[in-house]
């Protein structure tokens, strides 16, 4: 999308002109009598034969003869084949992809559609994107009373719009928005063995009773780095249940091996150590396709550098105590 121009593009409903452009893969706007608006390329001009034809509605009237002619002018001159459509329908918005050059083809002059462009829909018709998918400023943009306005400072929006599978929520804004700078201060500003304190601290926050970070070289199976300790009451009974974290931490263009998730599995093997669960935590972006077949084999959970930032912002910074 990034080498094209994006405009919002409202069609009305009446006498079912939305649905039968869209089931013929147009856009149309309306003007229906103003049929020799394509050889008008002076602006002026274009606004005058727009007045003469329609003097009831903008002969008395500059703003509205403006904002129509405006409309009209875009969708006419300044659309370009490859450059994208995003319609408004009452459940949400489709994308399209402009095909060729505007053309006068009224449909009758009640339902006034004379003004199309042929398109290439980009999103299925019979599931428009929800509008709850969509940014504030997408969705402000999308509520503008013109008929056709241009968009393209949007084109992000309207991508992950488009690729997002729920709706926008403050939460995920913020992850994606500082995702890439938390992710460097844990690779960068927490050194020694701070990682593992902070591990130790999210566990905390997140429902452990306790969290212990290991001494090195304990001489049991298994090197881990922490041990957390979680409650666990089904009915009246009660029981504690010892989970244990190993840490890496990582360049963000590192890929963790299966080492970390062999010393864990030894550890969970161990008649001494009564860990039921294991947990890789690294910085690192992802791990070697062998670490995660051996994780899913063990059921060894595994978080990358996405879900170990998602996991300090979920808990709060305040919370495992990072300042």
């Amino acid at each position: 999308m990034a080498t094209h121009r994006a405009y919002i593009l409202r069609m009305k409903n009446d006498a079912g002109r939305f649905n039968e452009a869209i089931q013929s893969s147009h856009v149309a706007v309306g003007w229906s009598k103003a049929d020799d608006l394509a050889d008008k390329t002076k602006w002026e001009e274009f606004k005058s034969a727009l007045r003469t034809t329609y003097p009831d509605d903008y002969a008395a009237n500059e703003r509205a003869l403006g904002n129509a002619a405006g409309s009209l002018w875009r969708f006419i001159h300044d659309v370009q084949p490859g450059d994208y459509a995003v319609v408004p329908t009452p459940d949400g918005f489709l994308i399209a992809e402009f095909e060729g050059q505007a053309f006068h083809e009224p449909k009758g002059i009640d339902t006034d559609s004379g003004w199309r462009r042929k398109v290439k829909w980009r999103t299925d018709i019979a599931r428009p994107v929800p509008r709850s998918h969509a940014s504030n400023e997408l969705q402000r943009r999308m509520k503008a009373r013109q008929t056709c306005i241009e968009c393209t400072d949007l084109m992000d929006d309207i991508r992950a719009a488009q690729e997002r599978g729920k709706p926008l929520v403050f939460t995920d804004a913020i992850l994606d928005a500082t995702r890439d700078a938390v992710a460097k201060c844990l690779r960068s500003a927490i050194n020694d063995n701070g990682l593992e304190q902070v591990v130790a601290r999210l566990a905390k926050a997140s429902g452990a009773r306790n969290a212990l970070v290991q001494a090195k070289n304990s001489g049991l199976p298994g090197d881990v780095d922490v041990i957390a300790f979680y409650d666990l009451r089904i009915g009246n009974q009660e029981s504690t249940v010892k989970v244990a974290y190993q840490v890496k931490q990582h360049d963000g263009d590192s890929i963790t091996d299966e080492w970390g998730i062999q010393q864990l599995i030894e550890r969970m093997n161990s008649d001494e150590s009564n860990v039921v669960r294991g947990c890789l935590v690294t910085t690192a972006r992802d791990i070697t396709e062998q670490a995660r077949n051996l994780a899913d084999e063990n059921g060894i959970l595994v978080l990358t550098e996405k879900e170990l930032v998602e996991w300090v912002w979920m808990v709060g910074l305040q919370a495992i105590g990072v300042s």
